[in-house]
């Protein structure tokens, strides 16, 4: 969650509601934090009423260490899953480029070769590029933005946050040509 915080965030009963406004469905999402008090069925209205008030769709971040109640529940209200996350791991330490690998670097600050580069590969419009842009000025964990280039030109990226030597990747994307 630190790597990637919402512009406006309420913690309730165990829940963190956050909202970006973005195109981000994790920043726009309710994910569980802490056990809970209240039943089910009210706090989920509590979402509903929260999410519809910023015109957002109500959208969950649920965990394969959450309550399978709550999984349960959401597939009951007619819920489904959206997009299945996986964790990855390398060592960067261990990581040696060889001869023909392609030019990889990282930089502190998205330039600007990045950002136009980002849009290209998502197809993301110049204001949902600005609100991304707000979203980064939140984090306050040291950043890095990647890329790949070939031939002079960017064909994949990503940018991330690092907390406790472990690297949190966003927005990666990859040029569809």
């Amino acid at each position: 969650l630190n790597p990637w915080p919402a512009l406006k965030e309420i913690f309730h009963d165990g829940w963190l509601i956050r909202l970006a406004g973005a195109d981000s469905r994790r920043t726009n999402s309710v994910s569980v934090i802490a056990p809970s008090r209240e039943p089910l069925s009210r706090k989920l209205a509590f979402c509903a009423r929260i999410y519809q008030s910023h015109q957002l769709p109500l959208s969950f971040r649920v965990r394969s260490l959450d309550a399978p109640a709550l999984d349960r529940h959401l597939a009951q209200d007619g819920f489904t899953p959206h997009d299945e996350t996986l964790t990855l791991y390398l060592d960067l330490g261990a990581y040696a480029q060889g001869e023909g690998a392609p030019d990889f670097r990282i930089e502190a600050k998205p330039s600007h070769q990045w950002l136009r580069a980002h849009q290209r590969c998502t197809g993301r419009s110049d204001t949902q590029t600005r609100q991304r842009l707000r979203q980064l000025e939140l984090i306050l964990l040291p950043t890095a933005f990647a890329s790949v280039q070939r031939g002079g030109r960017i064909v994949s990226l990503a940018c991330g946050a690092v907390q406790d030597r472990i690297m949190s990747l966003q927005w990666v994307a990859t040029d569809p040509a």
